[in-house]
């Protein structure tokens, strides 16, 4: 018995195939949770930009003042949120590698209004 009671076989070529199916089951598993985020994007960015034309267009059609608000600020955020990092980084001249983990107190106060703003307009959103 050349394993002396160990039943687990350590041959590195088995390890790797082991590690190669359980990669690709991963990456199945999340290809088929992300999938739908595509359309959905694509979905949803065609009605904002429906209810932007709505809204600057005629005053009359049938969207109230309140949504008119959201429809703007839905537009506002959502152009915002892809460029946050970005603009942070350059009004803080903040780099997380150069600078390290620990965010001044600025770049902080910063993220903390955003991530107060992004909260408030899902809040605004259900009571509108």
């Amino acid at each position: 018995n050349d394993n002396n009671g160990n039943d687990n076989d350590n041959n590195p070529s088995d390890l790797s195939e082991e590690i190669q199916i359980l990669t690709n089951r991963l990456r199945i598993l999340f290809f088929t949770l992300t999938l739908p985020i595509l359309p959905l994007g694509v979905i949803l960015s065609l009605l904002i930009l429906q209810l932007v034309y709505a809204a600057t267009t005629s005053p009359s059609c049938g969207a109230g003042h309140p949504l008119r608000i959201y429809t703007f600020f839905t537009l506002i955020i959502s152009t915002y949120a892809t460029k946050h990092k970005a603009i942070r980084n350059w009004l803080f001249n903040y780099d997380r590698v150069r600078d390290g983990m620990v965010r001044p107190r600025g770049v902080r106060i910063y993220d903390q209004c955003f991530h107060f703003l992004a909260i408030a307009y899902v809040y605004y959103g259900t009571v509108l």
